[in-house]
């Protein structure tokens, strides 16, 4: 998904060229928050009792920063982070459908725009999908379909750049079977 909100983003720049530098910048420091933020929850929740619950680990591991308060910042931040990912999954769903129907990859339907540029189509069929996840109830086994068919479409990309690893527009195509080994 990041990908396709990169994309989205950078298509909707003013100014495109300055928008990639900061990206690439903000890219490179994807890795450092994802181990620094484990490495904080680790620390500071070593009550194993808790597995998985996301609430309780982050919720012992910001007491001590937070407080009392910490449970209320908690529910924030998990509250944020399921909006901005619903947000992002409808912002974004309909701009590759649009694409893919450009491209002869789909019907030509999800191409269709209407006179005030909405993307009409596109957008019904993601709230439809959005709506049966959200009749389907059960999020741990929809983030481990996602995930995974996300992990598959990671792979499949990795895969089809190792193939065509001596084209000139391949950058590191070599790498990428470490990648898609991995």
């Amino acid at each position: 998904m990041y990908c396709e909100t990169t994309s989205s983003f950078v298509g909707d720049s003013r100014s495109p060229a300055r928008t990639l530098q900061f990206l690439t910048v903000a890219a490179w420091l994807i890795p450092v928050v994802f181990l620094g933020g484990s490495w904080v929850l680790l620390t500071l929740a070593p009550n194993s009792t808790y597995g998985s619950d996301t609430f309780l680990n982050l919720s012992t591991a910001s007491q001590h920063f937070w407080g009392n308060s910490a449970s209320f910042v908690v529910t924030l931040l998990i509250s944020f982070s399921c909006l901005l990912s619903c947000t992002t999954g409808v912002a974004n769903s309909p701009r590759i459908l649009y694409q893919l129907a450009l491209d002869k990859q789909l019907s030509l339907v999800f191409a269709v725009v209407s006179p005030q540029g909405v993307l009409e189509p596109a957008l019904i069929l993601t709230f439809f999908i959005s709506c049966l996840c959200l009749a389907w109830g059960d999020v741990a086994q929809i983030i481990a379909i996602a995930g995974t068919a996300y992990l598959l479409a990671i792979m499949g990309l990795h895969l089809g750049l190792w193939l065509r690893r001596d084209a000139p527009e391949v950058r590191w195509g070599r790498l990428s079977l470490v990648f898609f080994a991995s």
